[in-house]
């Protein structure tokens, strides 16, 4: 105890930063007045974390803990897993909802069946003027959501920066339908919907100032008149792409100032040299590139002649001398081939 005496409060608060909450509290509280001073008054940034929390432990938080250090909660992490069902009920059962961590700045939300729960706690955050960051991770919902009105509850955010959405719905969403004007919105992943390029367009003309966007594209059908509304702020793009070189081809035209572009796809087989046409002409300013298209057009006769002219085409002084970008290609015993390449060392 001598020894940690010593410490200044400054090191305490980021290693308390560790913790969750249960941890933390247990270990510190009642050493002496100092831990309880810095537990209880001069920290602010605990971490609530309910997954797989027992039932004791539970109740000890509510009654015992939370009302004291509910404005100091930084992060909140929700769970209906079978460890925790019904949690949001029984939080509701100490009359506490999400809306009194008035100081929270990190909502995760996993397993949640229920979009009437989603919506209620979504609503809740309409009064927490710090919350940053939204999480909703392994959700599924049946014929009792409402994906619209959730996803303008969630759009409505005005603090909100950082968002992941990983849900699935007995109906796809439609993004189209989305109203609500996102000023602070930078960071979005989405993996519960497969957009076109008309939601695509939608969703940027609702989130003008994203700077980072993880999606996944499926559009087989060119639609000539279609335009994708400029996304001008757009530096990161992580694309899982289902669509044509038409759709990939106004994307890109969309974000001129693109500096990192991740591409999975199956549907566009470009040579180094088409690829190399495509990124010079829309997105100029790009830094890295990294990608992984599976080929599945390549001749039967002959693969591996024409898996080596297609591999040169990556040799050139614009993959290797100009951006250090370096291209594999594996030919496994299947018909198809991947090729990805690495372009963590481009400078």
């Amino acid at each position: 105890m001598t020894n940690l005496e010593h410490l200044p409060n400054e090191v305490f608060h980021e290693l308390f930063e560790y913790f969750n909450v249960i941890e933390l509290i247990h270990a510190f509280r009642n050493l002496n007045s100092r831990f309880n001073k810095l537990l209880f008054t001069s920290f602010h940034s605990y971490r609530l974390d309910f997954r797989s929390i027992s039932k004791s432990n539970f109740n000890l938080v509510c009654t015992r803990y939370l009302p004291g250090i509910i404005d100091q909660v930084h992060l909140l992490c929700l769970s209906n897993e079978c460890e925790t069902p019904q949690l949001y009920r029984h939080l509701l059962n100490f009359n506490l909802t999400v809306d009194e961590f008035t100081h929270l700045h990190v909502l995760l939300l996993h397993r949640i069946d229920s979009a009437n729960v989603l919506l209620e706690i979504t609503s809740d955050c309409f009064y927490l003027p710090y919350l940053t960051h939204l999480k909703i991770t392994k959700c599924k919902f049946t014929s009792e959501c409402a994906p619209k009105e959730l996803l303008n509850n969630i759009w409505h955010l005005n603090s909100l920066t950082n968002c992941t959405l990983d849900m699935t719905f007995e109906h796809s969403p439609r993004f189209s339908g989305l109203s609500m004007i996102s000023k602070t919105m930078k960071y979005l992943s989405i993996k519960c919907h497969t957009f076109s390029s008309m939601e695509l367009s939608h969703l940027f003309s609702l989130t003008p100032y994203l700077q980072h966007l993880s999606i996944n594209i499926g559009e087989t059908v060119d639609i000539k008149s279609q335009h994708i509304i400029p996304a001008l702020f757009l530096t990161r793009l992580n694309l899982h792409f289902g669509g044509t070189l038409f759709t990939l081809t106004k994307l890109l035209q969309s974000a001129p100032n693109l500096r990192h572009l991740k591409l999975e796809t199956e549907s566009i087989n470009l040579n180094g040299n088409q690829w190399q046409q495509l990124l010079t002409k829309y997105v100029s300013k790009i830094e890295t590139f990294r990608f992984l298209i599976r080929v599945l057009s390549l001749k039967s006769d002959h693969v591996e002649e024409h898996l080596e002219e297609f591999f040169q085409t990556f040799q050139t002084s614009f993959w290797l001398d100009e951006h250090h970008w370096y291209v594999r290609c594996d030919l496994p015993q299947q018909s198809e081939s991947v090729v990805e390449n690495d372009s963590s060392t481009a400078g």
